[in-house]
């Protein structure tokens, strides 16, 4: 079955926040947030999220459909400096091997590259060499610098980035 990669819409906020909490449990340690913390976010905090995410320049949240669920997801959003990060790649494990988690990945990029972004981040935690294969196939490379989330135990992530200039 085929699904489509598009922008998440503004007034998609419940089903935003139940593929947001399937992947916070799905993968708790590939996300900074927790899903003990975004499962008690009240309704408005997630509408207001869902509206930044779907129509802000410089943020967004795309999703993957099949049969009018969503089943994907990967975001972008620009630092305080400007750069923009990858961020919440996912895909339910009903969906996986198809190749939506690159389709997610381009639109992500493109969405970059058409707002003249020289580069685009990413970090991927250490030990998922799923997602980090992924990347590498999609032309990103390791940058050499990494973060420490702040878990128990901590979750050490790389930084990876691609060049689009």
């Amino acid at each position: 079955m085929t699904a489509t990669v598009r922008r998440l819409r503004s007034d998609e906020w419940a089903a935003w926040r139940s593929l947001r909490l399937r992947a916070l449990e799905d993968a708790p340690d590939a996300f900074e947030n927790t899903l003990q913390r975004e499962s008690a976010l009240s309704e408005a905090i997630w509408r207001e999220r869902t509206v930044a995410l779907a129509g802000s320049a410089d943020r967004a949240m795309f999703v993957a459909e099949q049969r009018g669920e969503l089943v994907g997801c990967s975001g972008i959003f620009c630092d305080p400096a400007g750069a923009p990060n990858v961020i919440s790649v996912w895909v339910a494990p009903e969906a996986r091997r198809r190749g939506l988690a690159g389709a997610l990945l381009h639109a992500c990029t493109e969405f970059c590259r058409a707002a003249g972004k020289p580069a685009v981040r990413l970090h991927v935690a250490e030990g998922n060499e799923a997602a980090g294969s992924l990347y590498r196939r999609h032309g990103f490379v390791e940058t050499g610098r990494t973060a420490t989330l702040n878990r128990d135990p901590p979750v050490v992530e790389r930084e990876m980035e691609l060049r689009l200039a």
